[in-house]
């Protein structure tokens, strides 16, 4: 049965239907039968379809083409701002592949772009190359080993800030491998003029000896007598959250020296 219609006119309403032109107008039930049916399929239409693109989008963010093409852009936009010197656009992009990689997204096939940016000069940059290298250098070793020069050379800036940053950056790149190339700047750090860099020397030399307590020892890591004397008090905090750490990884209550309380004491 037809919608509007009964069952005794079935026949004669469909032929009405049947017959009705442009010029005539549609009659009142085959209007409202056709409203129906726009109705059916405006709801069904918005139902299905978006049902759809939900699946389609779910699939497609699996798909491991799409990631690769993503990456792609994201080398093309990288490269184009370096070459342009667009430093703005360079910083938003940097953002945008820091933040992709913080919520699990796989972006380690740009590892040789990021090395490359290692030598820019804007700190902004500089901050988030790093904080990508520090992530990825574990999972690319070889090519972390090509940025190795350039956070030597920051370890050395006259910026604090930037050998602050390029010490930190070495310190969490937990190699073995890469130890040697962390001893100078970090001994370095450890008696560098700026507190900011003393503090996070201090807080890599935990990092080290973590890594390899054998290294650390032999080369005075961490040097608690050094740092809990210090001038700095965020230092001196650093210091004894160190002492404190080690002290737990190796099962040993944490103390100090008489000497030492006392001098803690008069600051």
């Amino acid at each position: 049965m037809l919608y509007g219609l009964g069952p005794k006119s079935d026949t004669m309403d469909v032929e009405k239907f049947l017959r009705c032109d442009g010029k005539e107008g549609l009659n009142h039930s085959a209007l409202e039968f056709g409203i129906f049916l726009l109705e059916v399929v405006e709801v069904l239409f918005t139902v299905y379809f978006a049902h759809f693109v939900e699946l389609c989008c779910a699939s497609l963010i699996k798909n491991e083409l799409l990631s690769q093409f993503l990456l792609f852009i994201d080398r093309a936009r990288l490269t184009k701002a370096v070459d342009e010197g667009d430093i703005e656009s360079l910083q938003m992009i940097l953002s945008e592949v820091v933040g992709e990689m913080t919520v699990g997204a796989d972006m380690s096939p740009l590892f040789p772009n990021m090395v490359k940016l290692c030598a820019t000069m804007d700190l902004t940059c500089k901050k988030l190359v790093y904080l990508y290298i520090s992530q990825y250098a574990i999972k690319q070793p070889d090519l972390a080993l090509l940025a190795i020069n350039s956070l030597q050379k920051d370890a050395s800036d006259p910026n604090a800030m930037i050998r602050g940053l390029a010490l930190k950056t070495l310190c969490n790149i937990r190699l073995p491998e890469f130890l040697e190339y962390i001893k100078k700047p970090l001994l370095s750090g450890l008696k560098d003029r700026s507190p900011y860099v003393r503090q996070i020397a201090a807080t890599g030399s935990l990092k080290v000896y973590q890594l390899q307590p054998e290294f650390a020892k032999a080369h005075g890591i961490p040097a608690h007598d050094q740092m809990l004397y210090d001038t700095d008090s965020g230092v001196v905090v650093n210091a004894v959250r160190t002492l404190i750490t080690l002290k737990e990884d190796m099962g040993q209550n944490f103390s100090l020296k008489q000497k030492t309380v006392i001098h803690l004491l008069n600051r």
